[in-house]
């Protein structure tokens, strides 16, 4: 007979754990591509041809039957009917501008989903973190929640600069911010996200050479939160050599 593993300490399916990471990367990718390729777009077809698409998809949206969405977001519906009218400003004006818009209303339904969920009893972060590890520790979920914020106003900033530029300076300015700025800012974000949740936590599970070269300056021992997450690694560690010793 197996005996059952020590609640909560399962081992994490690489399955739900490369699922959900390819389920972020579209989200984050749709958010990002479409300023990146517009000038391109525009080059080849009508703003008043990309209006009517953009008018006619945001329309549909809304007439389809409303689907749970994943990790319980609630986006409700004004990014949709501002998509809308986005894109019939397009087709009755025949300018780009109002799609030059789209990318800062799309940063604002991100932001406003990520500060949303603050007020519910996980936060977006929490509920993503819960997904590829279904039991982690609650001593991660102050930070996940700090992270839930600063990843709002991290969107919503980079929303308001768009629009700006949309707004008051040259078409040339938009496409060099959303060309040269956008996704450097992001992926140096991302990195310096991690180097910090990596110190703070010193979570070193793996034994790569990532957790070798860290653990080197940053000891675990050192701090409460490195000793709690070395507590939890050996703790996962003994409920799963129990798993798999035979009754």
């Amino acid at each position: 007979m197996t005996q059952t593993p020590a609640p909560g300490f399962p081992p994490v399916s690489r399955l739900v754990l490369v699922a959900s990471m390819t389920a972020l990367f579209v989200v984050v990718a749709g958010i990002i591509v479409y300023p990146l390729f517009a000038s391109s777009v525009f080059d080849h077809h009508s703003p008043r041809s990309i209006g009517a698409v953009l008018m006619g998809a945001s329309v549909l949206s809304l007439v389809l039957p409303a689907r749970t969405a994943p990790l319980g977001i609630r986006i409700g519906r004004w990014p949709v009917v501002g998509m809308a009218l986005l894109g019939a400003a397009a087709v009755l004006l025949d300018r780009q501008s109002p799609l030059l818009l789209a990318p800062s209303l799309a940063y604002a339904a991100a932001a406003a989903v990520f500060w949303g969920s603050l007020s519910d009893e996980s936060s977006l972060i929490e509920r993503f973190v819960k997904l590829i590890h279904p039991y982690k520790p609650d001593f991660v979920d102050p930070y996940c929640r700090k992270l839930t914020s600063v990843w709002g106003w991290f969107f919503a900033g980079h929303g308001a600069a768009l629009a700006v530029l949309v707004l008051f300076a040259p078409a040339t300015w938009w496409e060099a911010y959303t060309g040269w700025v956008m996704l450097p800012t992001m992926l140096a974000f991302a990195a310096i996200e991690y180097v910090v949740r990596k110190t703070a936590f010193r979570y070193y599970p793996y034994g790569g050479p990532i957790d070798r070269l860290f653990s080197t300056f940053f000891p675990a021992e050192e701090t409460e939160l490195g000793r709690r997450s070395q507590a939890y690694i050996e703790a996962r560690a003994r409920a799963l050599r129990g798993d798999a010793d035979p009754g």
